[in-house]
């Protein structure tokens, strides 16, 4: 028997597909779906499923003086990111990179472990938000740009 995601209950729900009749249960991890998947070997129940999903941890942006800093849930430190001007930082929904708008008002993408991917925007930027892959900017004359994480320019709101 086959259950897809929009018959799973709502504690579960994420990118997975899973088959009871087999001896595996195949799951795609949320933070990093699009890179791993993990197998767990199980007779396929719910509560299994939910055990699991329960053990998935979160990561948390903090601004420090000017520095991000990515936390675990629990607040332990795992490592600090940026140039020391940072006034708003946003993970994307797989926390695999962090959106970082600075004080010069440049926003930058940056992988989770620190390693600055690109700059977009024109340098007017208050804040940058992750909105599914593409980035809202919010800029100083009170406009919002739409842009890809390639920088383009998709739409001024």
């Amino acid at each position: 028997m086959w259950y897809r995601l929009e018959e799973m209950p709502p504690e579960l729900m994420a990118k997975l597909v899973f088959r009871l009749d087999k001896p595996f249960t195949a799951i795609m991890h949320p933070p990093r779906a699009t890179k791993t998947m993990r197998i767990i070997h199980s007779a396929g129940s719910v509560n299994h499923l939910k055990k699991y999903f329960n053990s998935i941890n979160m990561n948390i942006l903090k601004l420090n003086n000017g520095k991000v800093e990515i936390r675990k849930d629990n607040g332990s430190l795992l490592r600090t990111i940026g140039n020391g001007d940072a006034v708003f930082a946003d993970f994307n929904a797989a926390q695999t990179q962090v959106l970082i708008t600075t004080s010069k008002g440049k926003v930058e993408i940056r992988k989770d472990n620190g390693s600055l991917e690109r700059t977009i925007g024109n340098g007017d930027a208050t804040s940058a938000r992750w909105m599914g892959d593409d980035v809202a900017i919010t800029t100083n004359k009170g406009k919002t740009e739409i842009r890809k994480a390639n920088g383009s320019l998709l739409r001024t709101i």
